[in-house]
């Protein structure tokens, strides 16, 4: 049986939302960015934590998440869990060092593709949400590199460089 010690507090849920079950969740002291994969989450019922499989989620603002149960499909369902404290494993959730930093703290970066070696030194970052760039110039040309996981590989704040594996094609993107 998981204990609360093997956990942490995602958040809990504050009220329902839609016809169909969902729930909205409160993010309490973690933020959403650090969960690596979210298939199933712990509700705290009485005492014991309850595995709830999840059949979709999204996240509407930062302080919270929307959340639609495999088992739950109606509003007077999801009722009977809203004041219930939501956990995760803490196997699924990244150390701060493992996520993407502050993007404005990017900036003067130099940016290392591991396959090309140095492409050069970040000039902006534009925060769009869902998809923010990072923006270098390289031989004259401006190219925007997505921020993410797959291609952001690494951030070394004492170097003040990123490590990264650039797409195949992205610098003639604009030829």
């Amino acid at each position: 049986m998981l204990k609360k010690e093997d956990c942490l507090l995602l958040g809990t849920v504050i009220k329902t939302t839609g016809i169909r079950g969902e729930i909205i969740t409160s993010l309490q002291n973690l933020s959403f960015e650090r969960i690596k994969k979210m298939g199933s989450v712990f509700l705290d019922i009485e005492g014991l934590l309850v595995p709830f499989f999840i059949e979709e989620y999204f996240q509407p603002n930062e302080n919270s998440l929307v959340i639609k149960f495999d088992d739950i499909h109606s509003k007077e369902k999801a009722r009977e869990i809203v004041g219930c404290d939501v956990y995760i494993e803490q196997n699924l959730v990244k150390e701060p060092s493992e996520t993407i930093y502050n993007l404005s703290e990017l900036k003067g970066y130099s940016m290392i593709d591991k396959n090309n070696g140095e492409i050069g030194i970040v000039e902006d970052t534009i925060d769009i949400p869902g998809n923010p760039l990072i923006k270098i110039f390289r031989e004259n040309k401006e190219i925007l590199i997505p921020v993410n996981e797959k291609i952001i590989l690494e951030v070394n704040s004492s170097n003040k460089q990123i490590l990264a594996d650039l797409p195949e094609g992205l610098f003639d993107l604009n030829d």
